[in-house]
């Protein structure tokens, strides 16, 4: 075999371990979706907001607010968050009248715990502002909002505009901005969800024109009549979230047997999606010439630190850690993961780099019977020294191209890439334990978890074996070698530094 078709078949082994793509596109249970609905008036101006936070920021924001632990909201647990909450909201409205800016004023609010959605509950809060100042004028005026709540946070966000009281007020014009930002969404695929955070209604005033401060409106909100309006309370909810719903219903030894058993092998189908480090392990068995128990210590180890990673985030949203709601944690954590996986790329890299420079010399001068005759093994009797001599020449050339992984290096690779965690995971520790079956969900992660080491120490097996079976045949395997390490560690610079670009575009975005 010709070492340059070799080294293509080795290219081919890694691109089909996945690419290095990411599993699971930022957002979804961290998204906060709101509608605002202003009505305008002769006499005033209102904002009607409402905001359905998801799974993350539910159970941050239910941790603080639930004070007797019931899972539920009682009336003055409910009035004490929309307290806490609308200053946040209020600070980030801004609203203009005429080319003025408006001062707001909080009216009322309510908040509730819907539960009847998947894949977990959600919060509903609802909150009211009034524009005190400055006021409506007659004839032609124009308001304009600029929502800068929750900037950086996915959602969908929509404003619309209403009159009320008498047909004296009518819109004359309505314009809106999808604000939509890409770089929150990096490899998303399809069209993005609406985010339309500016908008501005010109509308005409014939009469009716209350005096500053008088005439203000009046009496809690009502729900908001917008398509976005419950639009994130039901989300397509992967089968292991769906699993903890079955245990809290039924959980009787057979169904927690069957779930065990097919949480293993929603783990298995979980780890075939692309991401989960498969091109990492693949990349580095075939640079660095591992055997399969380096392919099993870093499959394992890949899959540890990303369960205890699920582990880390969801304590914190169940001790209501506002900052672990953020999808900036999980971007963090991708920064941290690329930096890690590019600067080990790079420094097997270099390593193979210089040792490809170096001049073609055996080392400590041993095998020298690689270079008898043939008739060598003949002269012995022994039939099997052929193959045991080019098992040796194989070894050989992998000492030549680079030396075997170190638990150092191993741990390390595996650690950085296991670093993001599983946000279905997560939503599975949140909802077992909303649920009260904390140690069902605990044992479906980690029957999960041996599904997503089992597959990957399947493909670094598959990977250590192929390519071992190619270097067999080779009469010159050491460069073929030399050039494994030289492209598998470019692989793994690639990949690290395509996490560092996704994470710092988003952190770095305007805004």
């Amino acid at each position: 075999m010709k070492p340059r078709r070799t080294i293509c078949m080795i290219v081919l082994l890694l691109a089909c371990c996945g690419v290095p793509a990411f599993a699971h596109v930022l957002g979804g249970y961290y998204a906060m979706d709101h509608n605002i609905v202003v009505t305008v008036r002769s006499s005033d101006v209102t904002l009607d907001m409402v905001v359905l936070p998801a799974e993350f920021p539910t159970a941050s924001l239910m941790a603080t607010a639930d004070t007797n632990h019931n899972k539920e909201l009682d009336g003055e647990e409910a009035k004490d968050l929309v307290v806490r909450y609308e200053g946040s909201l209020r600070e980030y409205l801004h609203v203009t009248l005429n080319g003025e800016r408006v001062t707001l004023r909080f009216q009322d609010g309510s908040a509730s715990l819907i539960t009847d959605v998947l894949p977990g509950p959600q919060l509903e809060m609802i909150f009211r502002f009034t524009a005190i100042d400055p006021p409506v004028k007659l004839g032609r005026n124009e308001l304009h909002l600029d929502d800068k709540c929750h900037l950086g946070m996915l959602g969908i966000r929509n404003i619309e505009f209403a009159t009320g009281g008498p047909e004296s007020v009518t819109i004359a014009e309505e314009r809106k901005v999808d604000s939509c930002d890409p770089t929150l969404y990096p490899g998303f695929v399809g069209e993005l969800p609406p985010d339309y955070r500016e908008a501005t209604v010109v509308f005409d005033v014939t009469s009716g024109v209350a005096v500053r401060g008088e005439g203000l409106s009046t009496g809690p909100p009502e729900p908001a009549p917008s398509a976005v309006r419950g639009s994130g309370r039901t989300r397509s909810s992967s089968r292991l979230v769906g699993l903890v719903g079955d245990l809290a219903k039924n959980p009787r030894p057979g169904v927690v047997l069957a779930a065990l058993g097919l949480a293993f092998v929603f783990g298995m189908l979980h780890a075939a999606q692309p991401g989960h480090g498969k091109t990492i392990v693949a990349a580095y068995l075939v640079g660095s010439h591992g055997t399969v128990r380096h392919a099993v210590l870093l499959g394992f180890v890949v899959t540890l630190t990303h369960t205890f990673s699920v582990y880390i985030i969801g304590l914190f949203l169940l001790l209501g850690f506002e900052s672990a709601a953020e999808i900036s944690v999980i971007v963090w954590l991708k920064l941290a993961s690329g930096i890690g996986i590019a600067a080990i790329g790079a420094w097997m890299l270099a390593r193979a780099l210089r040792r490809k420079a170096l001049p073609h010399v055996h080392l400590g001068g041993v095998h020298h019977h690689h270079h008898h005759p043939e008739g060598h093994a003949h002269d012995h009797g022994h039939d099997h020294d052929h193959d045991h001599d080019h098992e040796h020449e194989h070894e050989h050339a992998a000492a030549r191209a680079g030396e075997a992984p170190s638990l150092g290096r191993l741990l390390a690779l595996g650690i950085t890439g296991g670093l993001v965690p599983c946000p279905d995971g997560i939503v599975v520790v949140l909802l077992a334990a909303y649920l009260g079956v904390m140690a069902f969900g605990m044992l479906l992660l980690v029957s999960f978890s041996l599904g997503l080491a089992a597959t990957l120490v399947v493909i670094g097996v598959l990977v250590v074996r192929g390519s071992r079976f190619i270097t067999r045949r080779l009469k010159k395997p050491g460069r073929v070698f030399q050039w494994a390490s030289i492209i598998s560690a470019t692989v793994i610079c690639v990949i690290g530094l395509g996490m560092i670009y996704v994470a710092a575009r988003y952190l770095i975005r305007p805004g």
